[in-house]
């Protein structure tokens, strides 16, 4: 099968993108390519560029946050199909992060599909994620 299920993984630790996305490769078919962005900014580079299903981004990074990040996807009409997933290290944080862009939030379907804790969730839950978007 090609490669036509497109991941952008946005994190600015330069150690952790890599491990990520190796860990994704490993657990996931060949359906499935991935990009990479170390921060918000450089992110919206390539998604103006890139055709990408889903985002999974870092919350907090310099210049454009996961905050920001997902304010300017979700305000452009041409990317209502674009999913996204928040991951941080801080899971008080991923929750207020669930209530404010969740499903059940003010963005409804446009809301973030889900939010992965760095420390625990990586690949197990993020994979599963991704599987039940790709469907």
């Amino acid at each position: 099968m090609s490669n036509n299920y497109k991941i952008l993984v946005v994190d600015d630790d330069y150690k952790l993108r890599p491990l990520i996305i190796r860990s994704l490769e490993d657990n996931l078919g060949d359906e499935y390519s991935f990009l990479e962005a170390s921060n918000g900014e450089k992110a919206l580079d390539k998604i103006n560029k890139e055709n990408i299903n889903l985002i999974i981004s870092d919350t907090r990074m310099p210049n454009i946050d996961g905050y920001e990040l997902f304010e300017k996807i979700r305000k452009n009409s041409n990317l209502d199909n674009t999913d996204f997933i928040a991951m941080s290290n801080d899971i008080y944080f991923l929750r207020t992060w669930d209530k404010k862009y969740g499903k059940s939030s003010e963005y409804g379907e446009r809301g973030i599909e889900g939010t992965i804790d760095k420390s625990y969730d990586i690949p197990d839950k993020l994979c599963e994620l991704i599987e039940k978007l790709n469907q």
